[in-house]
């Protein structure tokens, strides 16, 4: 969840987030499957469950060969109209919650600043907690 934390070298630091998994849960959660959830767009995949990260499927991977790393997987063509706004601002909430300062990349990518440095691992290791058990993850 947690990619990358930026020293801007005056103490204070900044926080890159990508949520994994935010459309395959979301895909999970509609269509109630309990098996592997693939997310693709242009036929490329774009998200993925963990279970399909356990059999070596990556971002950008052809989806054919993400079809062949996961027989069986549930193969979803990415269409933002499906998911309810509440569920696109779920991540750029919770960074609001740890920080007043957040710059929204995309729904599953944001950059939080900190503060000083002291305090980030403490605010950084609050934000999984925070994800709600029902987003699928």
């Amino acid at each position: 969840m947690i990619e990358q934390m930026f020293d801007w070298g005056d103490g204070m630091a900044v926080l890159y987030v990508k949520l994994e998994g935010l459309y395959a849960g979301l895909e999970r959660t509609r269509s109630m499957s309990a098996g592997a959830v693939i997310v693709v767009r242009d036929n490329r995949v774009m998200d993925f469950c963990s279970r399909a990260r356990k059999r070596g499927v990556r971002c950008a991977m052809p989806s054919g060969h993400a079809r062949r790393c996961v027989p069986g997987a549930s193969v979803v063509e990415f269409d933002p109209a499906r998911y309810k706004r509440v569920h696109l601002e779920i991540l750029p909430r919770l960074g609001v919650e740890l920080a007043p300062q957040v710059e929204v990349v995309a729904p599953e990518r944001i950059f939080i600043r900190l503060g000083v440095r002291e305090e980030v691992r403490r605010t950084a290791s609050r934000l999984p907690q925070l994800v709600p058990d029902d987003m699928g993850h």
